[in-house]
C-alpha cells in the first residue's frame, strides 16, 4: 500500500499532533452538527476542517456553522471530499462563495 496508509488505518484520529507542542492548540469535536449545540465554540477557532456529509443541505449547514466558529470571522475552512466525486459538496460550496 501506499505511505499514506498510517492516515487512512488508524484507530484514532488526531494522533499524529499527539504529544507535540501542538496539542494544547487543537481542539477535536466530532459530531452531526445538525444535532449539536455548537455555541459554546463560535468565535473560537482560527482553523476549521469539516469532514461531514456530503449532501447539499449538509454541506450548507456545515459551513455556516464553520464561519461561527472562526475568531472574528476569519480563518480557514477546510473541507474534505471537494471533488467531482462529491458534486453536492461542490454545488453548495460554490453558492456559498
Amino acid at each position: 500500500m501506499t505511505r499514506e496508509k498510517k492516515f487512512v488505518e488508524k484507530v484514532e484520529s488526531g494522533l499524529c499532533f499527539r504529544n507535540t507542542l501542538y496539542e494544547r492548540r487543537i481542539s477535536q469535536i466530532f459530531c452531526d452538527l445538525a444535532n449539536f449545540d455548537y455555541r459554546k465554540y463560535v468565535g473560537n477557532f482560527s482553523f476549521v476542517f469539516i469532514d461531514g456529509l456530503h449532501s447539499y443541505n449538509y454541506v450548507v449547514n456545515d459551513s455556516r456553522v464553520a464561519l461561527e466558529l472562526l475568531r472574528i470571522g476569519k480563518g480557514v475552512i477546510l473541507w474534505h471530499d471537494y471533488s467531482p466525486d462529491w458534486p453536492e459538496v461542490i454545488q453548495a460550496l460554490s453558492k456559498l462563495f
